[in-house]
């Protein structure tokens, strides 16, 4: 059966100079704020606003751009954090379907096992996808589908971390 629900991978995304800093932005960064939401009536998470850092905004813009051969402009970039309790609820980043507004995930933490789980879940129609936690990997996925980072389980003691790009694709324009 053929999905109806289309991501793009890029494994081993960034070198591991780069993972560092993104690490230690991050992971061990100071300014997070408790209260960030996916819908009006869902449970608060951690994020950290990575807008004014030219690393994210300039840097990853181009590899983005680069591994991706489209040309987009950033409405919003993040850093989202969850520990065990805290899964987020089903949302759309975006709400208009002219296939141009797509979000990049990049999964941060370094030596992530598979039974603390974390994954992201997708779900399109009836049909519903689940992409595991797999450090230094990234995704693309248009902003449109229904999307949901899960916590991490009990085992875990570490923050979950993503840093999501919202995307908006003016390669045509």
């Amino acid at each position: 059966m053929e999905s109806k629900i289309n991501i793009q991978f890029y494994p081993n995304f960034l070198t591991d100079q780069e993972q560092s800093y993104v690490i230690a932005k991050t992971l061990g960064g100071n300014t997070w704020s408790h209260g960030g939401i996916s819908v009006d009536d869902g449970f608060c998470f951690w994020y950290m606003e990575l807008i004014q850092d030219v690393f994210f905004t300039e840097y990853m813009l181009n590899k983005i751009k680069i591994i991706t051969k489209k040309n987009f402009i950033i409405n919003r970039v993040y850093a989202n954090g969850q520990t065990y309790g805290l899964s987020g609820s089903y949302h759309q980043d975006a709400f208009d379907n002219g296939d141009i507004y797509k979000t990049f995930l990049y999964y941060v933490n370094p030596n992530w096992k598979s039974e603390w789980g974390g994954s992201t879940l997708f779900q399109k129609n009836e049909e519903v996808y689940t992409q595991p936690f797999i450090s230094n990997n990234a995704i693309l996925f248009d902003s449109t589908i229904y999307h949901v980072g899960l916590e991490p389980t009990r085992h875990c003691k570490d923050l979950r971390v993503t840093v999501a790009f919202k995307l908006r694709d003016i390669s045509n324009t």
